[in-house]
């Protein structure tokens, strides 16, 4: 049962990071039948990216608050009709809204996934190898996406690429209902000052690296902050300050953020 847990939460974020490349290769076909510009067709890459890293720390503490297991479900309910909306689109314009909608169930789930992972792993070894495996398999998906989506593309156009999500969803989510218990809710509310300055912070700091705007990073910095500030005073913090201090926890961000911001750099 531990393994199917496994399965379906790495399929969740399978999706999630597949879905930051496997639209690039379909620009040029998106660009001519929709008649998009330049312009609308960064966003259309650019919207999934820049919500989700905007709402990805709101999304975990929605699932400490709420259950994480509940968060999942919407994560999968909001990312597959998003994606049927994608597949769906008249036009640039709604396109680049759906594809925000991606973003929206994105963070919903990414962290989401996680945090069911490890509760049903809790032996220390085993947990380390379930995220191990969740770890390469999101790894995995990154690469794949322009891959996959090539091939979707040269055979049956670029409204395929949205469809894909959606029985995947439809199947993880029915898995995610059975095998996935309610879980333990941390009692509080959510931290809605921390959660809008970090939404701002992560995704002007996103945007910043993507389209190099002097501006972005400077508001980034701005709101950043503001969010410690804000974390400092409030009594149910989304991200206690102290986690900041961790070497670990530091050298792992560190790494992350080079590997994923060059990989943002150049799939623009």
């Amino acid at each position: 049962m531990r393994s199917a847990v496994l399965i379906t939460m790495c399929a969740g974020m399978f999706l999630v990071q597949l879905d930051v490349t496997v639209v690039n290769v379909a620009l040029p076909t998106i660009g001519a039948e929709l008649n998009a510009g330049l312009a609308q067709l960064q966003w259309v890459v650019d919207g999934y990216s820049v919500v989700l890293a905007a709402l990805l720390l709101t999304g975990g503490a929605l699932g400490d608050v709420l259950g994480h297991r509940g968060v999942v479900l919407a994560g999968f309910a909001v990312f597959g009709a998003a994606s049927a909306l994608c597949g769906l689109a008249g036009s640039a314009g709604w396109l680049v809204a759906a594809r925000a909608g991606q973003g929206v169930g994105a963070a919903l789930l990414l962290p989401g996934t996680l945090a069911v992972i490890t509760a049903a792993f809790p032996g220390r070894r085993e947990r380390a190898r379930a995220l191990g495996v969740w770890a390469g398999v999101s790894a995995l998906a990154l690469p794949a996406g322009p891959l996959l989506g090539g091939v979707l593309v040269s055979l049956a156009g670029w409204r395929p690429v949205f469809w894909l999500n959606v029985p995947v969803v439809a199947v993880a989510a029915v898995a995610t209902r059975r095998l996935v218990p309610p879980g333990v809710r941390k009692p509080g509310r959510v931290d809605v000052p921390g959660a809008a300055t970090a939404a701002v912070a992560l995704g002007s700091g996103v945007y910043a690296v993507i389209a190099g705007q002097p501006f972005a990073a400077v508001l980034a910095v701005a709101a950043a902050v503001a969010f410690v500030a804000v974390e400092r005073r409030t009594r149910e913090p989304m991200l206690p300050l102290d986690v900041l201090r961790s070497r670990q926890t530091m050298g792992a961000n560190l790494v992350s953020r080079t590997a994923f911001g060059g990989l943002l750099r150049s799939s623009c």
